[in-house]
């Protein structure tokens, strides 16, 4: 698959726009003692620095945050079916962007939204998770890396679902998809992130983002 493969169009305006010096000094001053259970080491190394087709943001997040590039296809596949500007949990901490990141956990995301969770706030220039697919699709990844590497702590306290590893004893694989599931449910191998796992690998196997195009 070629860069320059694009089922959604309408992504042009946001994967066209990269935050600014000043934009990230300001991200990173914010961000800089950790958030959402990630430590700050990890979100300040966020920068949202490419532009390109949606596939190729997708691509170059991954490859920056070591993950499977196909399994975060399926994962935006499952969460906007790769709308940039989609919306949702509004009125429930107003989740943002391609991955969905929510505003209420991850402010320094989008200062606007976590601030007022009026949505009319996503243009505000602080909400590089609106603005920026490559901001979107780069802090994403990058709280998934700080849960792949053992580093959310509130997490050693859960008790998973029967037949899964406790966090974070698993193999690399049931990290992997540990980290996927916790992004939705904020839990460690729980009934709603096995659910929403589930899902992604069905999306992963059917590779349904080369059907959006012609889907829509």
């Amino acid at each position: 698959m070629g860069d320059r493969f694009e089922p959604q169009p309408g992504n042009a305006e946001p994967n066209s726009i990269t935050p600014t010096a000043s934009d990230l000094a300001t991200y990173q001053s914010e961000v800089a003692r950790g958030e959402g259970g990630a430590p700050g080491n990890y979100l300040t190394r966020v920068d949202g620095q490419f532009t390109g087709s949606t596939d190729a943001i997708l691509k170059w997040a991954s490859c920056k945050w070591g993950f499977d590039e196909n399994v975060t296809r399926a994962t935006a596949v499952n969460e906007t079916h790769w709308r940039q500007l989609e919306l949702g949990d509004i009125g429930n901490g107003t989740s943002i962007g391609i991955l969905q990141i929510k505003s209420r956990d991850y402010p320094s995301s989008c200062e606007a939204v976590a601030s007022s969770q009026h949505t009319a706030d996503v243009t505000n220039p602080d909400c590089y998770s609106y603005l920026s697919t490559a901001f979107a699709a780069d802090y994403k990844l990058a709280q998934q890396r700080a849960c792949f590497d053992g580093k959310i702590d509130y997490l050693r306290d859960d008790s998973p679902s029967a037949g899964y590893p406790s966090y974070p004893d698993g193999t690399p694989e049931e990290m992997m998809w540990g980290c996927v599931g916790w992004w939705f449910s904020g839990h460690w191998f729980d009934s709603d992130a096995l659910s929403y796992i589930s899902q992604v690998q069905f999306y992963l196997n059917d590779q349904a983002w080369l059907h959006l195009a012609t889907a829509e």
